[in-house]
């Protein structure tokens, strides 16, 4: 898994950007647009990235599948 998502910080040169420090994944480069969005190495960093950074910080799982439920599932909320 290491091999296809990489994180911002870990890649030379882009250490000091403010996506390394907001723990980003890198999204790699498409050379056409086909199947771009659908590929496992694209569609993982991009939803990963688009969550808010308090909830990508959490450090306990379970804090962090409730949280991560939250967001995804805002409708859920008024039953919890």
């Amino acid at each position: 898994m290491t091999d296809i998502v990489t994180p911002v910080i870990h890649l030379p040169g882009r250490a000091h950007l403010r996506s390394a420090q907001n723990g980003d994944y890198n999204i790699p480069r498409a050379l056409t647009g086909f199947g771009h969005r659908r590929s496992f190495s694209f569609a993982v960093p991009d939803a990963w990235n688009s969550l808010p950074r308090v909830i990508r910080f959490i450090v306990v799982p379970s804090a962090f599948e409730r949280r991560l439920k939250a967001e995804l599932f805002p409708s859920l909320r008024r039953f919890s």
